[in-house]
This record gives C-alpha cells, structure tokens and sequence, in this order.
C-alpha cells in the first residue's frame, strides 16, 4: 500500500502574516488614540494653566456702593439711589450713569492671569496703589481691590483682592481712569431732530420786549447753525436753582426758540408701526452777567459759559429780514 503525500498548504504563510498585520495594526490604533488622548489632555491642562482666574463673579446689580481713588487723586464715592448712581457728597451732581454702571459691571467680574506668591506689597506698588477700589453690595459683602506697578515684561500690573496678589490685565484700569468732571452727564444740542429744514415752523430770537420770529428757509438755515454750533461743554454750574438763575442773567427775557415737527413712532398689538410728527419747542436760555455770557436749556439745571461771540451773532438775528419782503 502506498502511502498518500501531505500536500503543503502554500496559503496558510499568507493567511499568518494577515493576521499578524491585522493585531499590528490595532495595536498601532490603540496606540494613536492612546497618544491623541495625551495630546489632548496635555494641551487642556496647558489652557487651563494659562487660562484666567475668575477672583469676582458677582451680579453687578446687586452693587449698592462703589468708590475709587487713583493716587494723588480725590477719592469718588458712588451709591445706588432707586434706579440711579449718586454722587455721595453731592446728591445733585449730574452722574453719568451708563459709566458708572459700567464700573459696577467690570469690578463684580474680574479675571486674574495669575496668583503671585513671592514679595510684600511693596515690592509691587500695592502699598501705595495706583488704585484703590472698593465695592460693596446688598447682601452685606465688601471688598477692596488695588492696582499696583505695571509690568513691562508681561504688560500687566500687580493686583490685591482682599489681602491677595495677583497679575491682571490692563483692561479693567481703563475702566476706572476718570475724573469727577469726566463722569458729568452734559446736555447736548439736539440738532439731529430738525436736520431736515423742511420739518422746522421756525426759529425764534428774543431778547427783553424785542422778539424775531424767522420762518423763511434761508433765515431758518443761517440761525440753525449758529445754534448747532453750540457746545454745551463749559459748564458754569452744574446745578443752578430757580433762585439762583439770576446770578446768570437767565431770567428768561434773553434766548433762542427752535419750534419744529418731532416725529414719534408708535406700535400697535399687530406690530404695525405709525409715525406721527408733534410740534415741539426746544428753548435756550441766554443771560449776561459779570462780563460773561451764559446759556442754559430750557428743563436743565445746567448753566454753561457761552463765547461772547456766538451770544452777539445770535442777538444779531433780531434784526433779520427775509430779502423777499426788504422794502
């Protein structure tokens, strides 16, 4: 009987080697998502180290008080009075309130870049800041925050929170670097309202028992832009009562009336919009006294200093004749 051969399976080496190739390659698979998964949470451990620090989030509406005082410089305190930022030791001072609020906003949310652990205050100008702010809200809480020297290398500057140091960026300095006139709400001329000549009955000039009302558009042009010309900027007197009005010449027999049509929009339950136009007077007050010429809008309690100039060029106006009717 003669024994059968084996036939060699010249397959089988191919098929090892696919399954070598297979496990090789999931092993290089695991590998990738091993390294891709260090990678990524290397580079979330590098954002978060370099990431700010949140040392302040507080709800900016619930601030009852806010001071600062830049060095050298007068201290400023600031309280919420009903819906509105007074000037403590002025109740009557004009406050700009949107930048107040402001102040309010950027101090109940700070972000630090980081904590200094080495040095004393005074190595870092905290001992005598460029900035002392306080701030306290309705709930009792207070805190107290100082700017200190400015750091070139980095260009941030040394911060304290109550007691801490840290480093912090330059944007919530700017937000603090104004004066008391500097947060003064003035009163501007609203020149934009009656910008087309056609919506404008007339202009008015007055001074004692002589009154010039101009109501031609070449007359109306000409007084319009002396009167937009005005910069409600000087101020005299930022809170001037009845009584006092006469300290100015601001008795009312001297001024400018712009009477015109101010339009008004309205929206009805359908969302359907309607624009009416109201006729509306704006007055300025005009007065001399102690060789000065002063001016202030009718509802204000702002006095303001007017160029002499302007006051005459205004006054010449009563002698106005549209060329039409000049005999």
């Amino acid at each position: 009987m003669t024994a059968k051969t084996k036939k060699k399976n010249k397959y089988l080496p191919l098929a090892v080697l696919l399954v070598v190739l297979v496990a090789l390659f999931a092993v290089y698979k695991a590998l990738s998502a091993s390294n891709e998964r260090k990678a990524a949470e290397d580079e979330a451990a590098k954002a978060a180290e370099n990431a700010d620090i949140m040392i302040a989030q507080y709800d900016y509406t619930t601030i009852t008080a806010l001071s600062y005082q830049k060095k050298g410089g007068e201290k400023l305190d600031f309280a919420v009075s009903g819906s509105s930022w007074i000037y403590l030791p002025d109740e009557y001072f004009p406050v700009d309130n949107t930048t107040v609020a402001k102040m309010a906003a950027a101090i109940a949310q700070i972000a630090v870049e980081c904590t200094v652990d080495e040095g004393s205050a005074s190595d870092y100008g905290l001992d005598d800041p460029e900035y002392t702010i306080s701030v306290k809200y309705s709930g009792g809480g207070s805190h107290e925050y100082k700017i200190g020297n400015y750091n070139s290398f980095n260009s941030s500057y040394y911060f304290m929170a109550d007691g801490q140091m840290y480093m912090i960026a330059s944007g919530l300095l700017s937000y603090f670097n104004y004066t008391l006139d500097d947060l003064m709400t003035l009163d501007t001329i609203p020149a934009s309202d009656w910008s087309d000549i056609a919506y404008v009955n007339f202009v008015a000039v007055k001074s004692g028992e002589n009154e010039n009302k101009i109501e031609d558009e070449s007359g109306k042009s000409a007084m319009l832009d002396v009167i937009n010309s005005i910069s409600l900027s000087d101020c005299a007197d930022y809170y001037t009562e009845e009584g006092e009005k006469s300290n100015y010449g601001l008795d009312g027999s001297f001024g400018v009336t712009v009477n015109y049509k101010k339009a008004k929009t309205s929206t009805d339950s359908d969302g359907n919009e309607t624009t009416t136009y109201l006729d509306t007077s704006y007055v300025l007050l005009i007065g001399f006294a102690g060789g000065e010429y002063y001016v202030m809008p009718s509802g204000s309690s702002i006095t303001y200093r007017l160029p002499a100039e302007t006051a005459v060029e205004l006054l010449s106006f009563l002698g106005y004749v549209p060329e039409e009717t000049e005999m």
